[in-house]
Formats: C-alpha cells, sequence, structure tokens
C-alpha cells in the first residue's frame, strides 16, 4: 500500500449550531419548528479529529484506507439484507418503499428498498448539551430580482409599451384562492412608498414558476410614471398553497415607455 498524504482539517465547533425558525402550518396558531443548519464531517475531518486526540503518531492515509475498507464491508452487508451497527453510533437498515396493493400481495410484488437509520443512546446523548448560537426565522416572502424586456431583450427598469416581461427571483409562484392574490403594479408615491388602491394587476400570467414569471404589459400603465413591483401569494412548497398570504415588494421601480431608468 503506498503512503499518500491526505488533507485534513480540524475544527472544534463547541457543541453550537445554528437554526432556522419554519412556520408550521399544520398548526393554525403562531407556533415554529426549528431545522438546524447541517455541517457535514467528512472522512478527512474525522481523520483530523483522531490525530488531534491521539498522542500517537499515525498515518493519515493508512486512516483513509481502512476507513475505505469499512465503508466496502457495511456496503456489501446491506446487499446481502443485513442490518449494519455503524461504530455504535445508530444502525442503518433497509426498508421498503411505497405500499403493496392487492388482497394477496407476493414476492414480487414487494416494492424497491430503501434505507434507513436508527441513532443510538450513544449518539443521542452526544448531542444532548449542544446550544444554539444563532436562531434566523425562514424568509418566506417572495423576492424580486431582475426585470427583462422581451422588446428589447434586456435586464432594465424602463419597458416598451406592449412588449412582454420576464420577471426573475425567488419564491415567486402566484397560488391562492383570495381575489388579492395576484402580481401587480402599483404607482409610487410621494413618500418614496407604493399605493396599492391604484395598483393595476396583471390579468395573465403566461408563465408563473417560484423564480421566474412572465408577462404581457398591462395597458391601462401609465407611461413615465414610476410603479413598484408587488407580488401576493399563499404558494408554499411544490403545489401546496397555504393559509397565509406573503407579500413580495421589488426594492426598485419600474417606468413604462420612458427613456429614463431606475438603475
Amino acid at each position: 500500500m503506498s503512503n499518500h498524504t491526505v488533507q485534513t482539517d480540524f475544527s472544534d465547533n463547541g457543541k453550537v449550531v445554528n437554526v432556522t425558525l419554519h412556520k408550521n402550518h399544520l398548526m393554525d396558531d403562531d407556533s415554529s419548528f426549528a431545522k438546524v443548519k447541517r455541517n457535514t464531517a467528512n472522512a478527512a475531518n474525522l481523520i483530523a479529529v483522531i490525530k488531534e486526540m491521539s498522542s500517537s503518531k499515525i498515518d493519515e492515509g493508512y486512516l483513509m484506507y481502512c476507513a475505505g475498507l469499512f465503508k466496502k464491508a457495511a456496503l456489501m452487508k446491506l446487499k446481502q439484507g443485513e442490518a449494519v451497527n455503524i461504530f455504535d453510533l445508530g444502525t442503518i437498515y433497509l426498508t421498503a418503499c411505497g405500499s403493496i396493493k392487492g388482497s394477496d400481495p407476493s414476492a414480487s410484488d414487494v416494492p424497491e428498498f430503501s434505507v434507513g437509520f436508527t441513532p443510538s443512546d450513544l449518539a443521542k446523548e452526544a448531542v444532548k448539551d449542544i446550544t444554539v448560537n444563532v436562531a434566523v426565522k425562514e424568509e418566506t416572502h417572495p423576492v424580486i430580482n431582475t426585470v427583462t424586456d422581451f422588446a428589447t431583450g434586456q435586464e432594465t427598469h424602463a419597458l416598451t409599451p406592449g412588449s412582454a416581461v420576464t420577471i426573475k427571483g425567488e419564491r415567486m409562484k402566484v397560488a391562492g384562492e383570495s381575489n388579492t392574490i395576484g402580481f401587480y403594479f402599483a404607482p409610487e408615491t410621494e413618500n418614496g412608498s407604493y399605493d396599492m388602491s391604484n395598483a393595476v394587476k396583471v390579468p395573465v400570467l403566461v408563465k408563473n414558476f417560484p423564480t421566474e414569471l412572465s408577462f404581457m404589459l398591462p395597458a391601462e400603465l401609465q407611461e413615465g410614471k414610476s410603479y413598484y413591483l408587488v407580488i401576493k401569494t399563499a404558494s408554499g412548497k411544490g403545489a401546496k398553497v397555504n393559509k397565509t398570504i406573503r407579500t413580495g415588494v421589488s426594492s426598485f421601480t419600474v417606468t413604462v415607455g420612458s427613456s429614463s431608468s431606475s438603475d
């Protein structure tokens, strides 16, 4: 076996994690649940920890070679249909995916297999004293990043009358049953805010995706007037529609039929 140097990296986070807080849509109150930000340690990181813990000089390449052997052996046992105890940290085991239809199923009706993992008491005990460093509320409102005018093919805030436009951003899909839901051009007020009472709603969205919207500019938009772009949506993850309507407002204004740009 050749003796190759393995690049390792040791870090000690001191039992501190960051979490994001997410609205619990299964409950009618304002409850939330937390998701831990995952920082994954790979084999090289673990080898660095072993070196830090050990008083003897252990060859990194040999440790990596042994880790590879353990991985191959565990995969072989899984392929043979056995569950595998991973260093007393937990057990990885086979699971059958999906349901089986029919009143008299046979072995051939069993769906494909996947794997599950059950942590051991030892692993659960190791995380009991972890503290939260930062708790950040999940960003759920729509975000508008860019506007492209089809007539010019350019990203711009000065739009051509009657042209089609494409809006790109995040969490923008318009969905929900409320009459207030939609994509709007809201006139800019004298104090730099936006006026929803005189907003022009886009009647038809040709494309309606979380990261992209496209439509024809409404004829009601006044040339030379500045508008904020406003999205009101109850769209959730996938095809889910939430009860709460979320609002996203562009950080910039657009004009129609004006050579000046709001960039």
